[in-house]
Protein backbone atom coordinates (compact mmCIF):
# COMPACT_ATOMS: atom_id res chain seq x y z
CA UNK A 1 0.00 0.00 0.00
CA UNK A 2 2.65 2.42 0.82
CA UNK A 3 4.82 1.62 -2.44
CA UNK A 4 1.25 2.35 -4.47
CA UNK A 5 0.68 5.45 -2.56
CA UNK A 6 4.86 6.46 -2.99
CA UNK A 7 4.03 5.86 -7.14
CA UNK A 8 1.59 7.39 -7.18
CA UNK A 9 3.03 10.38 -5.40
CA UNK A 10 6.10 10.67 -7.61
CA UNK A 11 3.65 10.29 -10.97
CA UNK A 12 1.51 13.53 -9.65
CA UNK A 13 4.89 15.22 -9.17
CA UNK A 14 6.46 14.36 -12.55
CA UNK A 15 3.03 15.16 -14.17
CA UNK A 16 3.52 18.69 -12.38
CA UNK A 17 7.22 19.04 -12.91
CA UNK A 18 6.15 18.19 -16.91
CA UNK A 19 3.81 21.02 -16.85
CA UNK A 20 5.60 23.81 -15.02
CA UNK A 21 8.10 23.43 -17.74
CA UNK A 22 5.90 23.22 -20.69
CA UNK A 23 4.66 26.33 -19.76
CA UNK A 24 8.03 28.42 -18.73
CA UNK A 25 9.11 26.56 -22.62
CA UNK A 26 5.73 28.60 -24.33
CA UNK A 27 6.19 31.92 -21.99
CA UNK A 28 9.72 31.82 -23.32
CA UNK A 29 8.77 31.37 -26.79
CA UNK A 30 8.78 34.83 -28.93
CA UNK A 31 5.71 36.35 -29.69
CA UNK A 32 4.62 37.87 -33.13
CA UNK A 33 3.97 41.63 -32.82
CA UNK A 34 1.47 43.31 -34.86
CA UNK A 35 3.01 46.71 -35.38
CA UNK A 36 0.57 49.42 -35.83
CA UNK A 37 0.29 50.77 -39.50
CA UNK A 38 1.72 54.17 -38.52
CA UNK A 39 3.72 56.73 -41.00
CA UNK A 40 7.04 55.37 -41.41
CA UNK A 41 5.43 51.92 -42.05
CA UNK A 42 3.54 53.36 -45.03
CA UNK A 43 6.95 54.73 -46.22
CA UNK A 44 8.91 51.88 -45.78
CA UNK A 45 5.84 50.04 -47.76
CA UNK A 46 6.23 52.93 -50.25
CA UNK A 47 9.53 52.28 -50.86
CA UNK A 48 9.10 48.70 -51.04
CA UNK A 49 6.59 48.81 -53.61
CA UNK A 50 9.16 51.13 -55.59
CA UNK A 51 11.64 48.83 -55.48
CA UNK A 52 9.70 45.76 -57.12
CA UNK A 53 9.52 43.85 -53.90
CA UNK A 54 7.23 40.37 -54.19
CA UNK A 55 3.60 42.25 -53.50
CA UNK A 56 2.33 39.03 -51.03
CA UNK A 57 5.73 40.16 -48.78
CA UNK A 58 5.33 43.81 -48.19
CA UNK A 59 4.01 44.14 -45.33
CA UNK A 60 6.24 40.90 -43.91
CA UNK A 61 9.30 43.25 -45.09
CA UNK A 62 8.04 46.57 -43.71
CA UNK A 63 7.54 45.28 -39.89
CA UNK A 64 11.13 43.78 -40.57
CA UNK A 65 12.36 47.15 -41.54
CA UNK A 66 10.71 49.06 -39.12
CA UNK A 67 11.16 46.53 -36.64
CA UNK A 68 15.42 46.47 -37.27
CA UNK A 69 15.07 50.21 -37.56
CA UNK A 70 13.81 50.91 -33.85
CA UNK A 71 15.94 48.30 -32.58
CA UNK A 72 19.36 49.43 -34.01
CA UNK A 73 18.81 52.94 -34.81
CA UNK A 74 19.68 53.25 -38.38
CA UNK A 75 17.54 54.46 -41.30
CA UNK A 76 14.89 52.55 -42.52
CA UNK A 77 15.86 53.55 -45.98
CA UNK A 78 19.70 52.93 -45.55
CA UNK A 79 18.21 48.94 -44.44
CA UNK A 80 16.02 48.89 -47.24
CA UNK A 81 18.40 49.96 -49.54
CA UNK A 82 20.54 47.23 -47.90
CA UNK A 83 18.90 44.30 -48.04
CA UNK A 84 17.63 45.29 -51.83
CA UNK A 85 21.36 45.06 -52.87
CA UNK A 86 22.06 42.41 -50.58
CA UNK A 87 18.99 39.88 -52.00
CA UNK A 88 16.71 42.17 -53.85
CA UNK A 89 13.71 40.72 -51.23
CA UNK A 90 14.38 37.19 -51.58
CA UNK A 91 13.73 35.61 -48.31
CA UNK A 92 15.45 32.50 -49.41
CA UNK A 93 18.28 34.15 -51.11
CA UNK A 94 21.86 32.22 -50.69
CA UNK A 95 24.88 33.48 -52.06
CA UNK A 96 27.79 31.83 -53.73
CA UNK A 97 30.36 30.59 -51.84
CA UNK A 98 33.11 32.77 -50.93
CA UNK A 99 36.98 31.88 -50.35
CA UNK A 100 36.54 30.99 -46.89
CA UNK A 101 33.80 28.60 -47.81
CA UNK A 102 30.84 30.31 -45.90
CA UNK A 103 27.78 31.14 -48.26
CA UNK A 104 25.72 34.14 -46.82
CA UNK A 105 22.29 33.55 -46.86
CA UNK A 106 18.74 35.12 -46.52
CA UNK A 107 17.42 38.63 -46.89
CA UNK A 108 20.52 40.79 -45.26
CA UNK A 109 23.12 38.08 -47.09
CA UNK A 110 24.71 37.01 -43.15
CA UNK A 111 26.60 33.71 -42.37
CA UNK A 112 23.84 32.35 -40.87
CA UNK A 113 19.85 32.73 -41.18
CA UNK A 114 16.62 31.66 -39.97
CA UNK A 115 14.79 32.25 -43.09
CA UNK A 116 12.08 34.79 -41.01
CA UNK A 117 12.41 38.38 -42.37
CA UNK A 118 12.28 39.80 -39.17
CA UNK A 119 15.21 37.85 -37.38
CA UNK A 120 17.35 38.15 -40.33
CA UNK A 121 16.83 41.91 -41.06
CA UNK A 122 17.76 42.78 -37.24
CA UNK A 123 20.46 40.37 -37.41
CA UNK A 124 21.85 42.47 -40.47
CA UNK A 125 21.47 45.72 -39.20
CA UNK A 126 23.10 44.80 -35.97
CA UNK A 127 25.65 43.80 -38.30
CA UNK A 128 25.78 47.00 -40.08
CA UNK A 129 25.59 49.02 -36.70
CA UNK A 130 28.67 47.16 -35.78
CA UNK A 131 30.40 48.23 -38.63
CA UNK A 132 29.88 51.58 -38.13
CA UNK A 133 30.81 51.31 -34.26
CA UNK A 134 34.49 49.78 -35.95
CA UNK A 135 34.35 52.50 -38.17
CA UNK A 136 34.37 55.51 -36.22
CA UNK A 137 30.67 55.98 -37.97
CA UNK A 138 31.80 55.88 -41.73
CA UNK A 139 28.67 54.89 -43.67
CA UNK A 140 30.83 53.87 -46.83
CA UNK A 141 33.23 52.42 -45.01
CA UNK A 142 31.05 50.37 -42.88
CA UNK A 143 29.26 49.35 -45.94
CA UNK A 144 32.79 47.67 -47.55
CA UNK A 145 33.24 46.27 -44.55
CA UNK A 146 29.54 44.52 -44.76
CA UNK A 147 30.01 43.58 -48.26
CA UNK A 148 33.01 42.04 -47.68
CA UNK A 149 35.55 43.76 -46.31
CA UNK A 150 37.86 47.56 -47.64
CA UNK A 151 38.37 45.87 -51.25
CA UNK A 152 37.23 47.90 -54.66
CA UNK A 153 34.46 45.06 -55.06
CA UNK A 154 33.08 45.77 -51.97
CA UNK A 155 33.62 49.79 -52.27
CA UNK A 156 31.68 48.77 -55.42
CA UNK A 157 29.17 47.93 -53.77
CA UNK A 158 29.02 49.94 -51.06
CA UNK A 159 28.48 52.35 -53.28
CA UNK A 160 25.72 50.80 -54.88
CA UNK A 161 23.96 50.94 -51.59
CA UNK A 162 24.59 55.07 -50.99
CA UNK A 163 23.07 55.83 -54.12
CA UNK A 164 19.94 53.65 -53.63
CA UNK A 165 19.67 55.21 -50.05
CA UNK A 166 20.15 58.31 -51.43
CA UNK A 167 17.60 58.06 -54.16
CA UNK A 168 15.26 56.61 -51.61
CA UNK A 169 16.04 59.97 -49.36
CA UNK A 170 15.28 61.84 -52.30
CA UNK A 171 12.01 60.12 -53.12
CA UNK A 172 13.18 59.79 -56.72
CA UNK A 173 12.24 57.27 -59.05
CA UNK A 174 14.22 54.28 -59.10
Amino acid sequence: MITKTITIFCQIVCVVLVTMAYNNLTNSLPVAVKIQENVIIKEIKSDLISLNAPKKKIPELANAVYTASNSTGLNHKLITSLMYTESNFKINAVGPQNWTNIRYKGLMQTPSATWFSDVDTLHGARILKQKLEYTDNNLRVALACYKGGKNPTAFRQADQVLKLYSKLQQNKEI
